[in-house]
């Protein structure tokens, strides 16, 4: 008789002691991706040992169990595809969306760049990492931002290297990762003068659902036989709103950036990772609980466009597209690269920001466009 399902299980933080491992016993050479795509593929192969044993006669009572152990182990391992790719029927309905990055593009709007993006089979992600005017500096890197924008992208691609059942663990899990990075790195300082960062993932998770994770202003938007639904909202929106009116008010009568420092210096001081403020990834302080998620199975799903706010200047403050003429053009038409372009020329076009209000007259800007393999 068959037993009853048992939770799948993570084995990711045990492959990430191995991998860490490995340079200490004379292996190098391979990618931490590498690690994960060989275990996942000793499991179809596991299939064979139940079989040899049926072959020589050995009772049903070792062969079945041990088949029906390496069965749930590719369940687990998100094995599946393996099997369907060589032609052989699926057997399970449990399996495991693959992700295939169509297009992406990431680049500084003055000096360095404080965004991010990342992709493995099994998740994407942007990264808009951001820091207050506060001038002193904690951990190496060109700006504090950007250091934490890449510190976070290397603890994503290890916590989503693997496909999972459960992809809020492996967020859970760089979570803690990013917060013991930080301490090793960075210089003790007010959690308000650290660095934080807004972030949109997407990861695939047990029986074919794609999971939307969002903390900041970045955006998801989701496509489906050309129709686009966004996913995520920002208590950021409403105190930058408040800032730009500032801005327009300061400027009409001299220099508006002293006291428009001292105005953000404030929002991030009193508003930052707080109920009635706004939430992002902090290094220090508790942000998991924030995050908004969805689930959405997979015929709901054809592409997805991850972009950072930057990016998104597109739409809310240039006007020059709505969500769905941006995905369009980012699938069928322009391209990353060339919507990019377009942006930093109305950028350009117009520098005062007095046509355009905004808080900077150039930004970061990361997209990222997904195909979902079912």
């Amino acid at each position: 008789m068959r037993r009853e399902r048992r939770e799948p299980r993570d084995t990711g933080p045990l492959l990430d002691l191995y991998y860490a491992a490995l340079p200490g016993n004379g292996v190098s050479g391979d990618d931490r991706q590498a690690l994960a795509d060989d275990y996942r593929l000793s499991g179809p192969w596991l299939i064979m040992r139940p079989v040899r044993q049926a072959m020589h006669n050995i009772g049903p009572a070792v062969w079945w169990n041990n088949l029906e152990r390496i069965m749930l182990a590719i369940d687990d391992l998100g094995c599946r595809h393996l099997l369907d790719c060589c032609g052989t029927v699926s057997l399970n309905p449990i399996a495991y969306l693959r992700l295939e990055v169509m297009d992406r593009v990431s680049e500084a709007g003055h000096g360095s760049n404080e965004d991010a993006i990342g992709a493995t089979p099994w998740a994407a992600w942007v990264i808009d990492a951001t820091k207050g005017p506060f001038d002193r500096k904690l951990p190496a890197g060109p700006t504090d931002a950007a250091w934490f924008a890449q510190a976070l992208n290397a603890v994503l691609l290890a916590a989503y290297g693997d496909a999972t059942p459960d992809p809020t663990a492996s967020l859970s899990r760089g979570a803690e990762n990013i917060s013991a990075a930080y301490v090793r790195a960075a210089a003790i300082a007010p959690s308000h003068e650290q660095p934080s960062a807004c972030l949109a993932l997407i990861a695939s998770g047990a029986s074919r659902t794609l999971h939307l994770f969002n903390i900041g202003d970045c955006r998801i938007l989701v496509e489906r036989a050309s129709a686009v639904h966004p996913f995520g909202s920002s208590g950021i929106e409403r105190l930058e709103s408040a800032a730009i009116a500032e801005l327009i008010r300061l400027r009409d009568v001299g220099d508006p950036w002293p006291g428009l420092r001292e105005m953000l210096k404030r929002n991030f001081a009193a508003a930052m990772n707080r109920p009635d403020g706004y939430w992002v990834v902090h290094p220090s302080l508790r942000w998991l609980h924030a995050v908004q998620h969805r689930a959405l199975p997979a015929q709901a799903i054809d592409h997805v466009l991850i972009a950072s706010d930057g990016f998104f200047r597109m739409v809310n403050a240039f006007g020059a597209y709505d969500e769905r003429g941006l995905m369009a053009a980012a699938l069928h038409g322009k391209g990353l690269a060339t919507l990019c372009t377009e942006l930093r020329e109305r950028e350009a076009d117009d520098r005062t920001c007095r046509r355009h209000p905004r808080l900077k007259p150039m930004d970061d800007a990361s997209a990222i466009l997904v195909r979902i393999i079912r």
